[in-house]
């Protein structure tokens, strides 16, 4: 049935694609994928190219552009069916763009979402376990988002990313396909002055050494885009881009409390935030970590992230996050088992508004209270139901 529904998807953008005089032709398609940081590159490489006196058009999981231009899409997810793939590079076409970036998920590239849309380049942030309730296994994950080197002309890899590194350049040199190594590593070994100008860019909006390894990978691109070496004008580029919905954002109040939200839903994602936190704290400044596991989704990653929050945070407070159909109480006890491993100290609060509620009650001047998983989404799913929720006004309503 899967299989057929994906050759369906084929024939269904081959369709669109003749009604709309085949935009995808018409434009350079670049696709982002990766297990996290496929916004914000594919926004940090949007901003780039935009400096850069090209047009744009831009699909993410935050946004949709075209030049300075908002497209309301109306979905939610990630990568659309393949008839409005075709239907927003149309769009794009109609308004002069010349590059369409496209964000690209596992999903997408294993049902076809994208049809006959051929990438100009490929960018693969990096591939750690994720989403397993779909692919079953960790090899069936990254074949899946290898699908993106075998539809590109060339692809952007991350060498620092030592999971996944060695098995995707198997899979180009096997599928005759051209891939450049990009590494954050590397950069700062070899261009240390530069290095330091991109950090002291990304710091106050992008912190974190995630968000500088996703700076080089759209670096990168532009780099081979307008074939020269990446410099200091290039890096600079990057200041005037604005913090992005959802990702690491500090919300101002009057209490002293740093209060961060993002959408980190992933171990690799938590601990990069939780770790950055760590990092930026003063002194004895505590950090109170609130976040959830989606039901209905990998239940493999649940006691990991319970252990990750219990080993950097002083205290987890744990709650919902999409619990969908699955029983709350059942997913809640896997997280705790990852929390005891390290002996961390929790607490339970199924009612995820309490529970920013509480973090914020207990934290004192100067802590840091972090809350993960729903970031820039706009609704919670509690049985088969959308209910209206925003992490924002959750802990405006706390305040």
């Amino acid at each position: 049935m899967h299989k057929i529904k994906n050759i369906l998807r084929y024939f269904i953008s081959l369709i669109y694609s003749f009604y709309y005089g085949f935009p995808q032709k018409k434009l350079k398609v670049i696709g982002v994928t990766g297990t996290d940081g496929k916004t914000t590159t594919s926004n940090f490489l949007y901003h780039l190219l935009t400096k850069s006196g090209y047009k744009v058009g831009l699909v993410s999981t935050i946004n949709a552009k075209i030049g300075e231009k908002e497209i309301d899409t109306g979905f939610h997810v990630t990568s659309p069916d393949p008839q409005v793939v075709i239907h927003l590079l149309a769009h794009m076409v109609k308004e002069g763009a010349e590059y369409a970036i496209l964000e690209v998920t596992s999903h997408g590239l294993s049902q076809n979402r994208f049809g006959n849309v051929k990438f100009d380049y490929g960018v693969i942030t990096n591939i750690t376990p994720e989403h397993l309730d779909y692919h079953k296994t960790y090899s069936d994950y990254l074949l899946s988002k290898s699908k993106l080197i075998i539809k590109s002309t060339l692809t952007f890899i991350n060498k620092d990313d030592k999971q996944s590194y060695t098995k995707l350049k198997q899979i180009a040199f096997e599928s005759y396909k051209h891939v450049i190594d990009y590494s954050l590593s590397e950069f700062k070994k070899s261009n240390q002055e530069l290095a330091e100008s991109l950090r002291a860019v990304l710091s106050k909006n992008f912190p974190g050494i995630y968000n500088q390894q996703n700076a080089i990978a759209a670096l990168s691109v532009l780099s081979r885009i307008n074939v020269k070496p990446i410099s200091v004008k290039e890096i600079n580029l990057l200041k005037g881009i604005s913090p992005l919905e959802g990702r690491f954002n500090r919300v101002d109040n009057s209490l002293g409390i740093n209060i961060i939200i993002d959408f980190a839903h992933t171990p690799n994602a938590l601990e990069n935030v939780l770790t950055e936190v760590r990092n930026l704290r003063v002194k004895d400044a505590k950090i109170i970590s609130v976040f959830g596991c989606a039901g209905l989704r990998d239940s493999s990653k649940r006691e990991p992230m319970g252990k990750i929050a219990g080993n950097i945070a002083d205290t987890v407070i744990i709650t919902a996050e999409d619990p969908r159909t699955e029983e709350l109480d059942k997913i809640n006890e896997q997280i705790v088992k990852g929390v005891e491993c390290v002996n961390g100290d929790y607490i339970i609060e199924k009612d995820r508004q309490v529970a920013i509620t509480k973090a914020i009650s207990i934290a004192n001047k100067g802590d840091f209270v972090v809350i993960t998983g729903k970031g820039h989404e706009k609704s919670m799913c509690y049985g088969t139901t959308e209910t209206p929720w925003s992490d924002f006004k959750a802990v405006q309503l706390s305040l």
